[in-house]
């Protein structure tokens, strides 16, 4: 359980690190028609599957804007995929089940400037989730 708890901490820090170091050397501009956004993402302390993490939620989108008469903001339009892995142990058995899940959506967003020269905004995704299972280890090791 420490052990767990001290690599999300240490994940949640590395993070909050490596935003602070970007953000100060790269300058931010609000979204507007014909900008394009690529986000890449991972998720810590949570999966979409069963058991244990093995791989957190990983993804990547793309955002275009879209049209900006609607309102004081843009629509972006755009795509996102997913990626995440989990596996379930038996009790103490090396026996289990892996899942893996891979979501791939059409996104939706309107972005609406409230800070100067920081982009916020809501976004919708509508999408299909795969998800597979393998089976592990000897079932007769039970019996």
């Amino acid at each position: 359980m420490k052990t767990k708890l001290t690599k999300t901490l240490f994940g949640m820090i590395a993070a909050f690190l490596l935003l602070v170091i970007t953000s100060t050397q790269v300058k931010s501009q609000s979204f507007s028609v014909g900008d394009k956004d690529v986000n890449i993402g991972i998720g810590f302390g949570t999966h979409w599957g069963y058991g244990k993490t093995v791989i957190p939620p990983i993804s990547i989108s793309l955002d275009y804007g879209f049209k900006d008469d609607i309102g004081p903001g843009v629509i972006g339009i755009g795509g996102y995929f997913g990626f995440s892995s989990s596996k379930y142990d038996w009790s103490i058995y090396d026996y289990g089940w892996r899942y893996t899940s891979i979501l791939v959506g059409a996104r939706g967003s309107y972005h609406m400037e409230f800070l100067d020269k920081l982009d916020t905004y809501a976004g919708l995704i509508l999408g299909i989730r795969f998800t597979s299972s393998k089976e592990y280890g000897d079932w007769a090791v039970l019996h």
